[in-house]
Parts: structure tokens; sequence; C-alpha cells
């Protein structure tokens, strides 16, 4: 067994939706229960992160700036604003928009548990 330590601002970022630098801090298969992930997410201000419905859990923390959730479930919509410091889960099963909407690029951790 071994403690993993990881400077996120040395790791590559992942190629992908323009206004969104995602970097993996820990992969599942890093991880002794191979259930969960760690992304180090800088989204520029009014990009989206869209996550589709999934069979995993997601948990957003908000390191700085001012975030928009929105979470689609069956019957409504359930929008909430996440300012600096504050955290969401969204069960698995449900689509949700991430949204970066204050004066500066949004910073978040993601974690994402399969269930």
């Amino acid at each position: 067994m071994s403690i993993i330590i990881r400077d996120v601002e040395k790791i590559p970022e992942k190629k992908g939706n323009p206004g969104i630098h995602e970097r993996v801090a820990l992969k599942p298969e890093e991880m002794l229960g191979k259930c969960a992930k760690l992304v180090h997410l800088v989204v520029d201000v009014g990009k989206s992160l869209e996550s589709k419905a999934k069979n995993e859990e997601t948990i957003y923390y908000v390191l700085a700036g001012h975030a928009y959730l929105t979470v689609n479930f069956p019957n409504s919509t359930w929008e909430r604003e996440l300012p600096t410091d504050s955290a969401a889960w969204i069960p698995s099963g449900f689509t949700h928009n991430l949204t970066s909407s204050g004066e500066g690029p949004l910073r978040v951790l993601k974690a994402t548990c399969t269930v």
C-alpha cells in the first residue's frame, strides 16, 4: 500500500471542451476500492461542464469562483448557486450542468464514485 500525493498544477491537462481545463488528480485504478475519481477543473466564465446520467454519484467542491448547478430530475429541475467553499452531491442517474457564473474562472474539485 502507498500514499499518493500530486501537485495538480504539474498534471497534464486532458484535452476536451474549449474553456474547460481538466486534470485528473486520482484515477479509480490507483485506489484500493477502485471506485473514486478526483478531477481538478478550471471552467472559464460562461462555460458549462455537462454530465450525462451515469451510474455514478458526483460531488463538487468549489475552490474559487462562483457556479450555478442545474440537476434534471424526472419531473423537475433543481437549480442552485454554489459560491466558493460550497459543496454539492448529485445522486447517480441524473444529468446535470455546472456553469461558471462568476467574474473569474471557476476552480472546482469533482469526485465521482460508480455505484
